[in-house]
């Protein structure tokens, strides 16, 4: 069995979507609340700026892009007081470039960084669903399985997923030619015609 292995970062939770930001800003909003009915306002005034407080916190709580309407102001905040431009030139280190460019130089397909060399190897996606399950593992433990146990001593390696836009046109130009290659193929006898008929339907359905 292989399992890819979920996230380690753990979110810690009273109840399910309630964080311990959520109970510290919902008891902020209790003390408020408790602190304006002791106030001298009047009854009218302590219900209304007692309704418009609560009004507030329960807008705090309302999702907004994927979160809690509040992470909007903390984002806001830390935009606020970040460097806004960064240059070589800039003395500071948050605003320095070269802090944030780890590497020295790129020689010989290399990475140079000040004590020690680096590389990437690129893994293609595979369709996995199209494979058997002897090839599924040769790919895993022969191939990507070497690599991993390869990593030992002072080597160490990262996995890094990179979102690329998918351009299909080269992929479909393949498929075309795959179509015309299995067609011949039945023309001279190579393979039945039910074997181009199933082959025919997996292209299809790429």
């Amino acid at each position: 069995m292989r399992i890819i292995p979920k996230t380690a970062k753990v979110k810690v939770e009273f109840f399910k979507n309630i964080s311990v930001v959520d109970v510290i800003i919902g008891l902020l909003g209790i003390i408020l609340e408790v602190l304006l009915f002791l106030t001298n306002l009047g009854m009218l005034g302590k219900i209304v700026c007692m309704t418009l407080l609560l009004c507030f916190f329960v807008w705090l709580y309302l999702p907004f892009d994927g979160q809690r309407f509040y992470m909007m102001f903390v984002n806001l905040t830390k935009y606020i007081f970040s460097a806004k431009k960064y240059s070589t030139d800039y003395k500071s280190a948050n605003t320095n470039i070269d802090n944030f460019i780890p590497f020295k130089d790129i020689q010989d397909h290399y990475i140079v960084y000040d004590d020690y060399f680096a590389g990437v190897l690129q893994i293609d996606p595979r369709e996995f669903r199209l494979l058997t399950g002897f090839r599924q593992d040769q790919i895993i433990d022969a191939h990507f399985g070497k690599i991993i146990r390869s990593i030992s001593g002072t080597t160490r390696a990262s996995i890094i997923k990179i979102d690329r836009k998918l351009l299909l046109d080269d992929y479909i130009t393949a498929e075309e030619e795959k179509q015309k290659q299995l067609e011949k193929l039945f023309e001279t006898g190579n393979i039945t015609k039910e074997e181009l008929s199933v082959r025919l339907k997996i292209i299809d359905d790429r």
